[in-house]
This record gives structure tokens, C-alpha cells and sequence, in this order.
């Protein structure tokens, strides 16, 4: 197998943020501050959200859409599993949502 570099994501760019990089050295602790900084659960677990999204688009841009229709999907699934009191319905929308 033959690899060809110049494509490979991981050596485009020396400016990602890998979690071994310096960029992540800076950007987790400023995450962890601003996030003890937020004064309720709903904005910091926004914050956590919107975080991870830049962290991952700052590798590749296009995993925006995927991890956007995860969230999304995994929102809705967890609505069924609040609603729902049956436990064998419960792990049925948990063995869907887990597709």
C-alpha cells in the first residue's frame, strides 16, 4: 500500500489541533476555564457543545455535518427515552439510536 502524504490529513497543516499539539495546550485549559466560569449547567454544557464542534472542525471542516446530524439524532432518541417507561421499548430506541 502506498501512501501518498501530501494528502493525508494529519501532514496538511502543521496549525491543527491534535491533542499532542500546542494549539490544544492553550485551547483545553481556556475550555475548562470559561466553562467553571459560566454560571448555570445549560449555558456551560452549550459552551461544551460549541467547543467540541470547533475542536473537531479545526481537523477537518467536513465532519461539521456528521457530527452535527449525530447530535441531532442522539437529541431526538434521548426524548424517546424520556417518554417512554417500558423497559423493552427503552432498549429498542436504544438499539435504534445506537445505529
Amino acid at each position: 500500500m502506498v501512501i501518498d502524504y501530501k494528502y493525508n490529513n494529519v501532514f496538511r497543516n502543521a496549525k491543527e489541533m491534535l491533542f499532542n499539539s500546542l494549539i490544544f495546550l492553550a485551547f483545553f485549559p481556556a475550555t475548562v476555564l470559561i466553562y467553571y466560569l459560566l454560571p448555570n449547567l445549560k449555558l456551560r454544557n452549550l459552551f461544551l457543545l460549541f467547543a467540541s464542534y470547533y475542536f473537531y472542525m479545526n481537523w477537518n471542516p467536513r465532519y461539521a455535518i456528521l457530527i452535527t446530524i449525530v447530535t441531532c439524532v442522539t437529541f431526538v432518541f434521548s426524548i424517546f427515552l424520556e417518554k417512554n417507561k417500558c423497559p423493552k421499548k427503552r432498549k429498542l430506541i436504544t438499539y435504534l439510536g445506537s445505529l
